[in-house]
């Protein structure tokens, strides 16, 4: 079970307490919270490993700060784990986005793990997933564009 108040501190730590001050901030963050528990559930089922997203402020305040993004913490639970698996080292592979004005557009990621050549797909057609695309960065390697990391936005002025 995902902690309200534990929510709350990590999407302060990120520069966006300010955010959670605004009217309807305890509807967003609850929206969230049960986000959460269904990327805990899904990337559960999908991988069999249980993950503590909070455990990222210890690993990696960096990776943490991107993973509590609002935006992140918008994204459907199967682009949640997509984000986490970019977040581990996973190497994007191919990244599409299909938008139409109305319903249904579609995001679909593939990555694969360091080294391998097998490909983990990542799909959904919640609108909010587009978001993910503006956090992805890119690298020029031998010439070549790649997409690499997820990176949280600049932390907003106090």
């Amino acid at each position: 079970m995902i902690d309200l108040n534990a929510l709350k501190a990590a999407v302060g730590r990120t520069g966006h307490a300010r955010e959670l001050t605004l009217p309807g901030a305890d509807v967003v963050l609850e929206r969230w919270r049960v986000g959460l528990e269904e990327f805990v559930a899904y990337y559960q089922n999908r991988f069999g490993e249980t993950v503590n997203p909070f455990e990222w402020w210890k690993a990696n305040p960096a990776k943490a700060r991107a993973f509590f993004d609002p935006d992140t913490l918008s994204l459907s639970a199967a682009m949640k784990a997509a984000v986490w698996r970019i977040l581990l080292g996973y190497d994007i592979r191919k990244v599409e986005l299909v938008y139409q004005p109305s319903p249904p557009s579609r995001v679909r990621l593939e990555l694969s793990a360091p080294a391998s050549s097998e490909i983990e797909p990542f799909e959904s057609d919640a609108p909010e997933d587009a978001k993910l695309l503006r956090h992805l960065g890119s690298i020029r390697v031998n010439g070549q564009f790649q997409l690499q990391g997820y990176h949280a936005f600049a932390t907003p002025a106090a």
